[in-house]
């Protein structure tokens, strides 16, 4: 989305504060949320801009979050003597 390379080694040198990583990381989500604001994409466009798989693995997980708190209800409800 914002064309960050971020990766394990990257998340690696973050965690064991590697001299220089942080700043580099920040410096470069500056310069791509200004590429943004340039090019005057809100924050709808740049989720429009997701690709289709996160977004579909997004609203399948939210189906089943649906049936999985039906079936709890279902089952914790007290039964009716």
């Amino acid at each position: 989305m914002l064309e960050i390379s971020f990766d394990t080694n990257m998340a690696r040198e973050v965690m064991n504060e590697r001299q220089g990583t942080a700043p580099r990381l920040v410096y470069q989500l500056f310069v791509a949320l200004n590429k943004k604001k340039k090019n005057e994409l809100t924050a709808t466009g740049v989720e429009a801009m997701r690709s289709a798989a996160p977004v579909k693995l997004d609203a399948i997980s939210s189906v089943l979050y649906k049936e999985a708190s039906k079936i709890l209800v279902y089952y914790r409800q007290p039964a009716v003597k």
